[in-house]
């Protein structure tokens, strides 16, 4: 039984590798494939593993400060989801205000409104605020880059408060962005 289930397993996966379509061709510098017309690739390394210590928690990648690595704890949450390339800029301005909006229904209290930018030449919005969880003020910032065809969203909690516009920074410095422009 063992051995049907082996032959049959490596008739599938032989199968599969002489179809072109699902392939991705990896080289060895690692590229997975050229980017084209329309693609938007993000890759994100940690070149910081002394400092922080990334998981994955469903579809968030998780960066979590060591001990003393940090002025303060400090966590940065990273995703990347869909979005429009070039995004109007009131349509971005009234997103973000629904995110103030529900971290104000959380009893968060603003502390920099929505704030339109650039980041590597794509739209970005920031905003931050504070909430108070077991006796301690956390400091929250989100900054959002519309980069192509996703958006990538960086959040950073901290008890430092200048710390967290500077974690997410950091992190963004460590993602590479390639953009195949638009389709037309």
């Amino acid at each position: 039984m063992k051995r049907i289930a082996v032959s049959l397993f490596l008739a599938l996966l032989l199968s599969a590798c002489q179809t072109q379509g699902g392939i991705r061709r990896i080289s060895d510098d690692g590229t997975v494939e050229p980017i084209r017309p329309g693609m938007t690739r993000v890759k994100f390394k940690n070149h910081d593993t002394d400092h922080w210590i990334g998981s994955r928690k469903d579809d968030y990648t998780v960066m979590t400060c060591r001990p003393l690595g940090c002025p303060a704890n400090t966590v940065v949450y990273m995703k990347n989801f869909p979005s429009t390339r070039n995004p109007d800029q009131t349509a971005v301005m009234n997103m973000a205000q629904k995110w103030v909006d529900s971290e104000i229904e959380k009893g968060s209290t603003i502390t920099v409104k929505p704030q339109l930018g650039r980041y590597k030449n794509f739209p970005a919005v920031s905003f931050a605020w504070s909430h108070v969880k077991n006796e301690n003020t956390i400091y929250d910032y989100r900054k959002v880059v519309f980069a192509g065809g996703l958006a990538i969203s960086l959040q950073a909690a901290s008890l430092d408060k200048a710390y967290s516009p500077k974690a997410v920074d950091h992190f963004l410095a460590m993602i590479e962005i390639e953009d195949g422009g638009s389709l037309k």
